[in-house]
């Protein structure tokens, strides 16, 4: 067995381990995720960040019954979060700012899984990364996606390591595991993923990856109860998702590509606005590019390009069936930035390998690479002077309630989880605030105009706060039965929050 297991050994030369290179763009990227935080980290929280902003500020028995009964996964970045922010405190930059230091540890684990293979390639891998439009959202952004990618690299490198080295201690990979699975349920799939790749890797590599897989399912076993409460109470398939889009195949090449707010081809949370033909034209660059770095990366290692495709495209495929089979939109685009690093990867070999490519083939991957330079430097001036766009702006929401709400007046939101965004921003606001409905339990229509006339007559102004928009049965039961004994006095809106102020009629 030993004689057997010794030929899978291949030893990292000097040149790929890390070292004052790494250093160097680490320290460059720190510099540039600063800018970028002191440039947007201030913007106005959107729903997931308050949210888990919400969820780090209870206690820990709370905030695993909060996770049971109101969230759709695991808690674990919740904890990182609730730790993080007693120690520096909870303003959007700061909750913002655990995101940026995880982005850190995305873009190491980039650079050596590329450098891995070829050392030249690590810093090209790096550049890729940290220039990309998604990257930065992501890592700015006080959610769990930044740190689901993190780890999934970084067991993506350690799963390569194994199959180079069949005694290395599975320990690691196993703790990476559990952190997948503890972060999000598409951790499950990105385990999953890992463990098909080494199916093919000999039977040592199977073995010490299967024992890591083991070991986080022993770990993951006090939080299969509540797998199962989340699957039978819907949270897979959440009713408020949409229909599937049929350019969803486009918005995630855009986001992975360039970003997609570039002419409003793609968004990590809503449709895009641009016509289908605008977000086929620009995915040409996109599917050039990864044309190129696929036929790059295969003749320098086939384990690493088995290693990629297995990454990105399992979890992918996964979601695109569940979608399609479903009929509705089970994952937003901003979840597939488990894709990225994979694509930093892949450009990065290609980007160190183009120098031996014959003439045509430069000249196209050069102009295709420029192409998305140019549209990536488009997301990021509109992210930049549009950060909340299509997200609402709570905090100018709050500004203004704060302002022109007076004692005694009433603000109804929809739905109801929206009240967070004042708890958070205006938590001193002098009103009686009443939150009704929401996407999965809205009322009983007439029930609810009844209640809406009781509170038509108790408050001469009504505030109404709705984002999304309330259904027209709910709108209607809302709207018409105020407009009864009260007249619309202002509208307003904040990146898509809408704000209805009712006051009473003269008699």
């Amino acid at each position: 067995m030993q004689a057997s297991s010794s030929r899978w050994i291949v030893r990292i030369p000097e040149a790929e381990r890390p070292g004052s290179g790494d250093a160097l763009r680490l320290a460059a990227g720190a510099v540039l995720l600063a800018g970028v935080l002191l440039l947007v980290g201030d913007r106005s929280l959107f729903f997931d960040e308050l949210f888990a902003a919400h969820a780090a500020s209870l206690p820990v028995r709370d905030l695993l019954r909060f996770v049971y009964r109101h969230d759709a996964h695991p808690p674990l970045y919740y904890l990182l979060l609730k730790a993080w922010t007693a120690l520096f405190g909870s303003a959007e930059v700061n909750l913002r700012a655990l995101s940026a230091l995880i982005g850190l540890g995305l873009l190491w684990a980039t650079q050596r899984l590329a450098a891995s293979i070829r050392p030249a390639a690590g810093p090209w891998a790096g550049a890729v990364l940290i220039t990309a439009p998604l990257f930065l959202y992501a890592s700015v952004e006080a959610t769990r996606y930044t740190l689901l990618t993190c780890l999934y690299t970084w067991a993506a490198l350690e799963t390569l390591h194994i199959v180079r080295d069949p005694g290395r201690p599975p320990w690691l990979l196993a703790g990476l595991f559990a952190g997948l699975a503890y972060t999000h349920y598409l951790g499950l799939l990105c385990c999953a993923a890992l463990a098909l790749f080494t199916l093919g890797q000999g039977r040592c590599v199977v073995r010490r990856v299967f024992q890591s897989a083991g070991a986080a399912a022993l770990l993951f076993l006090p939080w299969l109860p509540v797998l199962w409460h989340h699957v039978l109470d819907g949270r897979m398939n959440p009713p408020w998702r949409g229909p599937l889009p049929a350019t969803l195949p486009l918005q995630i090449l855009h986001l992975v590509g360039f970003g997609g707010r570039a002419f409003g081809a793609a968004s990590m949370y809503l449709h895009p606005s641009a016509p289908s033909a605008l977000q086929l034209l620009l995915s040409l660059p996109v599917l050039a590019v990864g044309l190129l770095s696929a036929g790059s990366v295969c003749p320098v290692d086939r384990r690493l390009a088995s290693l990629l495709a297995w990454c990105a495209g399992v979890p992918t495929a996964v979601l695109f069936g569940v979608s399609v089979w479903t009929g509705s939109l089970v994952a937003y685009p901003r979840y597939f930035v488990f894709v990225l690093p994979f694509w930093a990867v892949a450009v990065g070999i290609a980007s160190s390998e183009a120098r031996t490519w014959p003439r045509r083939r430069q000249v196209l991957g050069a102009l295709s690479l420029a192409a998305l330079l140019v549209l990536s430097l488009v997301s990021l001036a509109d992210f930049a002077t549009r950060p909340t766009a299509g997200s609402g702006d709570r905090k100018a929401l709050a500004a203004y309630l704060r302002t022109y709400v007076r004692p005694g007046d009433a603000v109804l939101i929809y739905p109801r989880w929206e009240h967070l965004s004042l708890r958070y921003y205006a938590p001193d606001l002098p009103a009686r605030i009443v939150a009704f409905g929401s996407w999965r339990d809205d009322p009983d229509p007439f029930v609810h105009g009844r209640w809406i006339g009781r509170m038509g007559a108790a408050h001469g102004r009504v505030w109404i706060v709705e984002w999304p928009p309330m259904p027209p049965e709910l709108f209607d039961a809302t709207y018409r039965r105020l407009a009864r004994t009260h007249r619309v006095r202002e509208y307003r809106e904040f990146d898509g929050i809408r704000v209805t102020l009712f006051v009473r009629r003269s008699p």
